[in-house]
């Protein structure tokens, strides 16, 4: 005897539904194409699979300087009253290239090795510089 098992109702991208419970959307937009159009933005491409991301995100024709305002499903009229927000997302590492996003990230890397640093003493794994490990030199 084979099982049952219920489809859940698969809602829109970016829908209230969607919202509360994305799961059965991704599983139906990772069993289609890598790159498909948006039914709730009309002129938008979504990229599902992981190779066709990195993939994308070799290519030297696209760019992660985004027109921010497009990034999200708002009329023309709500992005005004938008602006600050879209102001200050644009000033985010995610949205530059290189050399720029490389710049940032080059002056932001001491400080997550800090934050690494720390954690090593909280959680007591030995530091990465210490020589104390299996096989450092003491």
């Amino acid at each position: 005897m084979s099982a049952i098992v219920a489809q859940e109702p698969v809602a829109p991208l970016f829908s209230p539904a969607f919202v509360q419970n994305p799961y059965p959307t991704y599983r139906e937009d990772l069993a289609g194409p890598p790159v498909q159009p948006l039914a709730a933005l009309p002129g938008r491409w979504a990229v599902f699979h992981y190779a066709a991301c990195a993939e994308l995100g070799r290519d030297a024709r696209l760019s992660a300087a985004r027109r921010v305002p497009y990034l999200f499903p708002a009329a023309a009229e709500e992005r005004v009253e938008l602006e600050d927000l879209f102001q200050h997302l644009s000033r985010w590492i995610l949205m530059k290239d290189p050399p720029e996003h490389s710049r940032l990230r080059n002056a932001m890397g001491p400080g997550f090795s800090r934050i690494s640093s720390i954690e090593r003493l909280v959680t007591g794994e030995p530091s990465d510089r210490s020589g104390s490990e299996a096989g450092g030199a003491a």
